[in-house]
């Protein structure tokens, strides 16, 4: 069993009863195809890997941090961040330094960016394993539901080489994602960049907007012009909104 996404990771040595300790969340189970009439049976445990730093976001300021940090372990830096002021967390990725393997699911290391919309719910918001900075893609920004956020960090010594930058501060806005593509399936909106539109179901489409828009507190609704077709956005509460344009992993790549 090795310690990590392949046969170039460490060989992990087993304690008393079969039990391998993971350095991260990775393993790789390596058979003989010589060895005959043997069962395997596995079983798992996980756990919260241990937080590295719990970083306060004052009001107003903004917080730079590069990661991974000087303490960290070898394979995950996970980052908390949170503001005791009652405001969200916005945190932007300014640039992220890759080398190593690439694979669609960063299954070699990367950069996650995590949300906690309750007390034990987690939602991931992203994950980058390429390098990224404003000459090559646009700076990408991410915003709590709550007042806490995690980064983390992973990489694998034989595999990867990861290092971020970010700027984190507090906002008083809240953000709402919408998808095209999930947009044209659900409410055959017809964009030229998208393939054909499916059959559209009003009471379909007027769930989905309802769903996408109730915990922001905005309205979402459908709009057909003469030439064109839109989505109309309006504030139910006095309060600032960022509209996220988010790409699902069903959509096409956009522009």
């Amino acid at each position: 069993m090795h310690d990590g996404p392949g046969l170039l990771s460490s060989v992990l040595s087993h304690s008393n009863g079969g039990h391998f300790n993971l350095s991260s969340f990775h393993c790789y189970i390596k058979l003989f195809h010589n060895v005959s009439d043997v069962d395997i049976s596995l079983r798992y445990w996980s756990h919260l890997t241990k937080v590295d730093q719990i970083v306060n976001i004052p009001r107003g300021e903004t917080a730079k941090i590069t990661l991974p940090l000087s303490h960290c372990g070898s394979f995950v830096c996970l980052l908390k961040l949170f503001s005791d002021s009652e405001k969200l967390i916005n945190t932007t990725i300014t640039a992220v330094v890759y080398k190593g393997i690439i694979t669609q699911s960063c299954l070699h290391g990367g950069v996650v960016v995590v949300d906690l919309p309750n007390m034990n719910e987690f939602k991931e918001h992203f994950l980058l394993c390429q390098n990224h900075s404003s000459k090559t893609y646009p700076s990408r920004s991410f915003y709590s539901s709550k007042t806490t956020m995690i980064i983390l960090l992973y990489k694998f010594p034989s595999y990867s080489l990861v290092k971020a930058s970010l700027l984190s501060t507090t906002t008083k806005c809240q953000a709402v994602q919408i998808c095209p593509c999930s947009l044209q399936k659900e409410c055959d909106m017809r964009w030229s960049f998208l393939p054909t539109p499916f059959n559209y179901n009003e009471t379909r489409c007027s769930m989905f907007l309802n769903h996408t828009s109730n915990s922001a507190g905005i309205k979402l609704r459908k709009q057909e012009h003469a030439f064109f077709e839109a989505i109309q956005v309006e504030s139910v509460f006095n309060h600032c909104v960022i509209i996220q344009i988010a790409q699902n992993d069903t959509c096409y790549p956009m522009t």
